[in-house]
């Protein structure tokens, strides 16, 4: 997992990444 310095909204962040 790569959500080590974010929090628990990495998750989130990379689905909104990947849909972009």
């Amino acid at each position: 997992m790569i959500n080590e310095g974010k929090g628990g909204n990495v998750f989130e962040e990379e689905l909104s990444r990947r849909s972009a």
